[in-house]
């Protein structure tokens, strides 16, 4: 029953996170506010291998919640990255990467605390592999036509 009520706290934070995480981007950008929720859940992940009573899994599943926020604004990335012809492709690609990364990710970490006896192994290579990952390009540009302006005047 507390599995299943941490799981509801985390969803519930979700909800807030995206509101809070929408109004964020607006104000400071799709890219950086991707990048402090990444870290925000990068960091609460890491801290459930610390976590032995059902206070602190309730706070880190609402921290981990609150920062699942980023995932709405990927969309916004992907546009500002590419052309809107082949936005359907890319954010597509960008799902299927990620679903499969969320697929393979709790089979290897089983995999490696059946092999090893504890998660160590699998929270320190974590960071390791986002370095190594391909990712968007790095410079924002368009492909396919002309870059735009970063905030459009709207007439």
């Amino acid at each position: 029953m507390a599995a299943a009520a941490v799981s509801g706290a985390a969803g519930v934070a979700s909800l807030s996170g995206r509101i809070v995480g929408g109004l964020a981007a607006d104000r400071i950008g799709a890219k950086r506010m991707i990048i402090f929720g990444l870290a925000l859940q990068a960091s609460s992940a890491s801290l459930y291998a610390f976590t032995r009573d059902l206070a602190s899994f309730y706070g880190l599943a609402l921290m981990f919640g609150f920062s699942y926020a980023v995932m709405p604004l990927y969309a916004i990335l992907v546009r500002e990255y590419f052309d809107a012809r082949i936005m359907g492709t890319m954010f597509g690609a960008v799902n299927v990467a990620s679903t499969v990364g969320m697929a393979i990710g709790p089979w290897a970490g089983g995999w490696l605390y059946d092999a090893y006896g504890s998660y160590y192994w699998l929270l320190r290579h974590r960071f390791r592999s986002r370095r190594h990952r391909p990712h968007l390009p790095p410079a924002p540009r368009r492909f396919g036509r002309a870059a735009e302006p970063e905030h459009p005047t709207w007439a």
